[in-house]
């Protein structure tokens, strides 16, 4: 994002942007540890709301717009 943003502004013309991936650090089964979470997210509504793993959340938003494996 940050190179996107120089990039888009101006400040440079050419750049190599990078990133980690953290989803396999965590459960794929649609459970939540609560030890790894903050304990704020457990006193608000709306993030408990979000508590699902990404492989759960990805396959919610196939179902929705009708996205197949395939």
């Amino acid at each position: 994002m940050n190179v996107a943003n120089q990039i888009r502004v101006g400040e440079i013309d050419i750049g190599i942007g990078g990133g980690v991936e953290s989803m396999s650090l965590f459960s794929m089964q649609g459970v939540i540890d609560p030890e790894t979470i903050s304990e704020l997210s457990f006193e608000n509504e709306k993030a408990q709301k979000c508590m699902m793993s990404m492989g759960v959340t990805a396959e919610n938003v196939a179902e929705k717009y009708g996205i197949t494996r395939e």
